[in-house]
C-alpha cells in the first residue's frame, strides 16, 4: 500500500498547536458527498486549479462556508456548507486530480483525527468504472468531496494533512 501525504493551508504547525489548545475532542464522519467533475469547472474557491501542478486539496472550513464554494458546484456540495445545519460539526474538503483514462475518486474509508496539533484525514482511493459525457473529453478530472465532521471545534486549524492511500 502506498501512502502520499499533502499538507493544504499556509500556518506552521508550531503556531496551530496553541490555537487548538490542550483538549482535542475525539473526531468522527458523520456524512459525505463527491462528485467526479472537468478540472475547468472549479467546484472549490481555493482548490485544485486547472493546469495546477497540486493532484490533492484538503481544508478545514466552519460549517456556514458558502464562500468556499465556486459558482460551479453543485447544489447537493453546495447545500453542505449553507450553515443551516447543526452548528455542532465543521467539514472537511478535499480534491484529487485524475484524468479520463485513469479516473479516480475518494473510496469509502475514511478517518479523522487528530496528529501533531493538525487534523489528519485518511482516504483510500479507487478507479471510477465507467465515464459518460463531458467527463470522457476532459483534459484533466478532479473528485471534489465535503466531509460534514462531529463535534465542531471552536478554532479550526489552518492545515489539514491528508493521507491518500492508493
Amino acid at each position: 500500500m502506498q501512502r502520499r501525504r499533502v499538507l493544504a493551508g499556509a500556518a506552521a504547525l508550531v503556531g496551530l498547536t496553541g490555537c487548538l489548545g490542550g483538549s482535542r475532542p475525539e473526531l468522527g464522519i458523520h456524512t459525505g458527498v463527491g462528485r467526479l467533475h472537468p478540472a475547468d469547472e472549479r467546484y472549490l474557491t481555493d482548490g485544485l486549479e486547472p493546469g495546477g501542478v497540486r493532484s490533492e486539496y484538503a481544508a478545514a472550513v466552519p460549517d456556514a462556508a458558502g464562500d468556499a464554494v465556486g459558482s460551479a458546484a453543485p447544489d447537493s456540495l453546495a447545500e453542505r456548507l449553507d450553515g443551516r445545519r447543526d452548528a455542532e460539526q465543521f467539514h472537511v474538503l478535499t480534491e484529487l486530480r485524475s484524468t479520463p483514462t485513469e479516473p479516480l475518486r475518494f473510496g469509502t474509508g475514511q478517518a479523522v483525527g487528530w496528529e501533531n496539533g493538525a487534523i489528519r484525514f485518511t482516504t483510500s482511493v479507487t478507479p471510477v468504472e465507467s465515464l459518460e459525457g463531458e467527463l470522457t473529453t476532459a483534459d484533466e478530472l478532479v473528485y471534489t468531496a465535503v466531509w460534514t465532521v462531529r463535534p465542531g471545534i471552536e478554532e479550526l486549524p489552518d492545515e489539514v494533512e491528508l493521507v491518500v492511500e492508493t
